[in-house]
């Protein structure tokens, strides 16, 4: 859940320090005009107390309004409907409370309601006027802090798509990737010229896929999924019988979105770190978790390493998704398994569930 902070965009502490005196000032000398010019005393003593009650009440109640409007996500994301929202519910507040809230004030800071009795319109329109007034210091705050917070977001987002693009090209066309292709191809042409050619073919498309996807921050998983069966027979070209993929997604799927990507990475990732051998086949099967989370899962049996394992693709994933969900990559690590689940997402931008 938000913090109070992060729904109101800043720390309000000395805005209701500050205005909250400010305001009943104004508001008092306004409505007990006559008090103000002609006894003094009785209006500091009486009048501007009574007038500091009003507003610190109705302040402490309008704002706890604006929390609650900001925490309902499909009314907060709209500026129209979120000012609407805020309007009407401050509206129904003041004349719901006004009744209860002048016994109580009166009760403990009475006034000659006979000698100093403000005009009912004005009291309600300078009332109202001023709750607009703080609500839109709070709105205008808030619209501010996002459209940096979007601003931010974008320069990083951007950062971290050029990040993932490059990642993805360096897995590609690093030299020995490059190689070992080449090296596959050497081997199919002589051997069958038809395989040889469908390499090439794949392998074209393999680039071709990472090339369009530079401005997309988001695919399709069916886009997704069959650049990845390209990918998969270069893989199965290469390792043969050393690696078994099982690939189970309902079409159903095949309409949300994830980043571009993040199945080629989790497929390099599961690669570079296991062993590979006939006896000891890499299993890697894809598919929906109960979660409803695109998943891939391999059996775990790491190659002997140097130094420290970094994990840059899993990490790179992890912060492009921070951008469009709030639900996390999930990653676990067992004895036999290694298991990464990412969310789908709606063409909405929605979590899928």
């Amino acid at each position: 859940m938000k913090s109070t902070r992060e729904l109101l965009g800043f720390d309000d502490k000395w805005l209701i320090i500050i205005g909250i005196p400010f305001v009943s000032l104004i508001i008092s000398s306004v409505l007990y005009a006559d008090a103000l010019e002609n006894n003094s005393p009785y209006f500091i003593r009486k009048c501007y107390p009574h007038s500091l009650l009003y507003t610190t009440g109705f302040w402490l109640i309008f704002r706890a309004i604006i929390l609650l409007v900001r925490r309902q996500q499909f009314i907060a994301r709209s500026i129209p409907g979120r000012i609407l929202a805020e309007v009407i519910l401050v509206v129904l507040a003041f004349f719901l409370l006004k009744p209860l809230f002048f016994r109580l004030v009166n009760f403990i800071s009475p006034i000659d309601q006979e000698m100093y009795h403000p005009n009912e319109i004005i009291e309600i329109f300078s009332s109202l006027l001023f709750s607009f007034f703080i609500m839109a210091i709070y709105e205008i705050v808030y619209v501010y802090r996002q459209l940096e917070k979007s601003n931010l977001e974008k320069e990083q987002l951007g950062r971290a798509q050029l990040e993932n693009q490059l990642e993805g090209l360096k897995s590609q066309i690093q030299p020995h990737f490059l190689f070992n292709s080449l090296n596959t191809l050497a081997g199919l042409i002589p051997m069958n010229q038809a395989r040889a050619i469908k390499y090439v073919q794949k392998l074209s498309q393999v680039f071709r896929y990472v090339l369009e996807i530079n401005d997309e921050p988001l695919i399709s998983l069916e886009k997704e999924l069959h650049f990845l069966q390209s990918y998969i027979h270069l893989i199965k070209e290469r390792f043969g019988e050393n690696i078994i993929i099982d690939l189970d997604i309902d079409e159903s799927h095949h309409d949300q979105m994830i980043v571009p990507l993040s199945l080629q990475l989790l497929f390099e990732n599961a690669i570079k770190h296991n062993v590979l051998t006939r006896t000891q086949p890499l299993r890697i099967k894809i598919y929906i978790n109960e979660k409803g989370k695109l998943t891939v899962e391999n059996n775990l049996q790491p190659k002997p390493q140097q130094g420290t394992h970094t994990q840059i693709g899993l990490k790179n994933i992890q912060r492009r998704y921070a951008f469009f969900v709030e639900e996390n990559i999930d990653i676990i690590k067992s004895l036999d398994s290694f298991i990464v689940s990412i969310p789908l997402i709606s063409n909405r931008g929605i979590t899928a569930s």
